[in-house]
């Protein structure tokens, strides 16, 4: 609480990832909030022309891009993260949703991600957005930060829905399936 938005995406850097979007969405994000925070964590062939973006867009303060990273450098942005924003243009489920939300860590995820209609709860885990559409996607992180701002009862609900998605609970769907 009191603390300045930070905003996370873990992934690669290529095209299908939709970064353009989500530092274009940033940027509009940031003048109202001159504070806030963007980390891109991962590597990949598009960062150069990413870190470009951000400087054309006078964000070079404010977006990190800070590499891969190990586990437990993961679990401490997913812990200080007002969420994790997946805005791909194409994701078959995007298993970076599920390790956001067993740290408590509200999501934004574009629609095209696999995972949204088991995952994303508008307003309960986070907020789901309309694909490349910076102006929307903002309006999302706007809603993260002034809808879920009770950290508590925010992880709370991110780690009480995905607690359905354990591996046991996956096998026993697909044993079930196999039965059937």
């Amino acid at each position: 609480p009191g603390q300045a938005p930070r905003f996370v995406y873990v992934g690669r850097l290529s095209p299908e990832k939709g970064l353009d979007t989500l530092i274009a969405a940033f940027a509009g994000f940031r003048l109202a909030s001159p504070q806030a925070r963007l980390v891109i964590i991962g590597g990949g062939p598009l960062r150069q022309s990413l870190e470009q973006q951000a400087l054309d867009l006078g964000l070079g303060d404010a977006v990190e891009f800070a590499g891969s990273m190990g586990q437990d450098a993961l679990a401490e942005q997913y812990s200080n993260a007002t969420c994790l924003v997946l805005p791909s243009r194409s994701e078959p489920w995007g298993l970076v949703v599920n390790e956001a939300l067993h740290y408590g860590c509200p999501v934004v995820v574009s629609d095209n991600c696999g995972c949204v209609p088991e995952l994303v709860i508008n307003g309960i885990t986070g907020y789901r957005f309309e694909t490349n559409n910076p102006d929307d996607l903002k309006d999302k992180l706007t809603r993260v930060v002034n809808e879920l701002s009770d950290l508590k009862i925010g992880a709370a609900n991110c780690l009480s829905h995905i607690s359905q998605y354990t591996p046991k609970a996956a096998a026993l769907q697909m044993l079930d399936g196999c039965k059937k």
